[in-house]
């Protein structure tokens, strides 16, 4: 899920992956919303997941999200997989 800076549900999506195992709820999430705005998330934009995002999440996240500048991560558990984001594995809510 993402939500803007005022907690607001700005767009959702379930993970698929056991259709193609590049479809996690984040890569979903995120391409949705670009679909619908064309525009990088807004400042203070915050992505809720259950896991830890992987490698493949972490980047499209930096891309659409200024560089990782404008978006804060909140997960409820490490991903135990082997493609887990060192990058996120710091703090249980880190900035991009």
């Amino acid at each position: 899920e993402i939500y803007d800076a005022h907690g607001s549900l700005i767009e959702s999506a379930e993970n698929i992956n056991g259709v193609n195992r590049t479809l996690h709820a984040e890569v979903l999430c995120l391409q949705n919303y670009w679909k619908k705005h064309q525009n990088p998330l807004p400042v203070g934009a915050v992505l809720k997941t259950s896991l830890s995002p992987c490698k493949q999440c972490a980047a499209m996240l930096w891309t659409i999200s200024y560089e990782g500048k404008n978006v804060r991560v909140e997960y409820e558990h490490l991903d135990p997989g082997k493609m887990n984001e060192n990058y996120f594995r710091n703090k249980k809510t880190e900035t991009a």
